[in-house]
């Protein structure tokens, strides 16, 4: 079973790899074609990369919480079910109106980003030229860039804790409920576990951050699949005392 997941964590990768590699040789076809700024370049690329991802990685992302949620019913999942979400356009529909949501409450982390990776870029290109006659500069270019970039991959990753409202609304879309259902068993759970939710997304960004010092080779043999099957057993347990709470109350 672990096979499995690891071989879907891999399928779900290749969804986000494989725009980059086309995107980056077609944009450098277009390059030689037409003269393109180093503005521009970085626009169509992140444009085009992220709508490649809103509407083909993203959804195979569902695909593994689909999984995730099969298993901790004892359900036998194959990798198939990271295309779970291509099945039928209602089911396609529902991942991406549920990705949406969840990336309008990420949007001030992503666009934290996304400048920073512009910076960055916008400073090293402009001594790139210069560089062997104007050493010095460069340098100063070099350390701001990154600089500015590390400052805000922080302040994104402290934003990231926006998130909360919405942590359960994959596992809850997995399990075939509408957008507006999930986000509201989504904030309703998550009212009662805050802290531990927090506790979580801290653990897994630094679970993450930790594996990619071997290169990425832990991030997708342990990390990604135990946090997946870690997910689906806390996000079924939650809810299931949220049910029990109710029954209670009535």
């Amino acid at each position: 079973m672990r096979l499995t997941v690891i071989l879907a964590v891999l399928l779900s990768l290749c969804s986000f790899i494989i725009p980059l590699f086309v995107l980056s040789y077609g944009l450098i076809l277009l390059d030689h074609v037409a003269s393109l700024s180093v503005w521009l370049m970085d626009v169509l690329y992140y444009g085009l990369y992220a709508l490649m991802l809103f509407f083909v990685s993203i959804p195979t992302l569902f695909g593994l919480y689909r999984m995730s949620a099969a298993m901790t019913e004892g359900e036998c999942v194959g990798l198939a079910t990271v295309l779970y979400a291509f099945g039928s356009p209602r089911r396609y529909g529902r991942t991406l109106t549920a990705s949406l949501v969840m990336l309008l409450h990420a949007l001030p982390s992503i666009a934290l980003v996304t400048v920073g990776v512009i910076l960055k870029n916008q400073l090293l290109a402009s001594y790139a030229a210069e560089g062997a006659a104007l050493p010095l500069p460069a340098v100063i270019a070099t350390v701001l860039g990154w600089s500015m970039l590390v400052l805000c991959l922080i302040l994104a990753l402290g934003l990231l804790l926006l998130l909360t409202p919405v942590y359960f609304i994959p596992y809850y879309t997995a399990r075939g409920e509408g957008t507006l259902c999930a986000w509201r068993q989504s904030r309703k759970a998550v009212r009662s576990v805050r802290a531990d939710v927090i506790r979580e997304l801290i653990t897994f960004m630094l679970l993450f951050a930790a594996s990619l010092l071997s290169v990425g080779v832990l991030t997708v043999l342990y990390v990604i699949p135990h946090s997946l099957m870690r997910y689906g057993h806390y996000a079924k347990s939650i809810d299931e005392t949220l049910k029990g709470r109710e029954v209670h109350e009535q």
